[in-house]
């Protein structure tokens, strides 16, 4: 194992109390392999990574006022980068961090109140914060692991799987991947990401997705869902929010909507066909789709056929309303 220090950084620890390392100014360079994974440890301020060309670790910044020194570690094939705190630090005035690494280099962060971003980079990426921002961007990594108790998450990038992740923020997902997985338990969801297997969910927030192509999995309970999508299938749950679907269905695989007390609202697309089968307890079933044929097998159970009835629909409510339009 290898440890590195500015030389700044320790004669900042060896002298007299009040902090005389902080606000130090970082600068540091080191020759690294194309691959491995770079490990950064910073309890408060920020934390921006940039993946480039060069064979080369490069950190700038400056240290906060509780930071005792920055310590540079190798170990096992991965570079460490940790931020050492004061034993009774405060965390008033973070360290910001600036580092260039291999691009193929893994990434892996850790953060308590640090905002965090990620540009450039093509290895896989691993963020968890407490209450910092999160944020990829102009990336094209394998995987992206992204998540913050109460801070945001936003994820703009290309990848093969990601999961995105807040308890009380928001979480904001662009780009294209193979699956992605994002959820909050009282933040608002919004995915615009190109993505044919998609699990989402939130709790207390509005989930919503823009370009759903393919098949998901959705939950929500008190907000509101809306989904705009193209060969749309999966199963679509909410409790007592409305629940807006918006799109031409798959004739493969089925789609389900469950609600309990929020309404469901379908709008297909002109030349739609398909098999929907609707029942509900106590809510009202209504068709606006001119040319459907309607089949009620009961007062709360109707088959609404569209065309050929090749897609398959089923729809439950218990107290939730159930609505078929054409799509504008």
């Amino acid at each position: 194992m290898r440890v590195k220090t500015t030389a700044s950084i320790v004669m900042g620890a060896l002298l007299l109390a009040g902090g005389v390392a902080a606000q130090q100014p970082i600068n540091e360079k080191w020759a690294t392999a194309p691959t491995g994974e770079v490990i950064i440890d910073n309890m408060a301020g920020s934390v921006r990574v940039v993946g480039w060309s060069r064979n080369e670790v490069q950190v700038a910044g400056r240290l906060g006022r509780d930071a005792r020194r920055l310590e540079f570690r190798e170990e096992q094939g991965a570079t460490v980068i940790r931020v050492v705190m004061e034993r009774r630090a405060r965390g008033s005035e973070g360290t910001r961090l600036e580092v260039h690494l291999p691009a193929r280099k893994g990434i892996r962060i850790q953060t308590l109140s640090a905002d965090v971003e990620v540009e450039g980079s093509r290895g896989d990426v691993r963020v968890q914060s407490v209450s910092g921002l999160v944020k990829v961007s102009q990336s094209r990594p394998r995987t992206i692991s992204a998540a913050s108790r109460s801070g945001d998450v936003q994820i703009d990038a290309e990848a093969e799987g990601v999961t995105a992740s807040s308890t009380s923020g928001s979480v904001r997902v662009a780009g294209a991947m193979k699956r992605l997985d994002a959820s909050s338990v009282s933040g608002d969801v919004r995915v615009s990401a190109t993505t044919p297997d998609l699990r989402a969910s939130t709790v207390g927030g509005t989930l919503e997705v823009t370009s759903l192509r393919g098949r998901a999995q959705l939950r929500n309970v008190n907000g509101p869902t809306r989904v705009v999508g193209r060969n749309l299938s999966g199963s679509f749950q909410t409790v007592t929010g409305i629940l807006q679907i918006n799109g031409d269905l798959s004739r493969g695989e089925p789609i389900s909507l469950t609600s309990h007390s929020g309404d469901v609202e379908l709008r297909l697309p002109a030349g739609t066909s398909a098999d929907v089968q609707v029942s509900t307890t106590s809510g009202r079933i209504r068709s606006e789709i001119a040319g459907a044929r309607v089949t009620p097998s009961s007062p709360r159970q109707q088959r609404i056929t569209l065309g050929n009835g090749d897609a398959r629909v089923q729809i439950r409510t218990f107290s939730g309303a159930v609505l078929l339009r054409r799509r504008t």
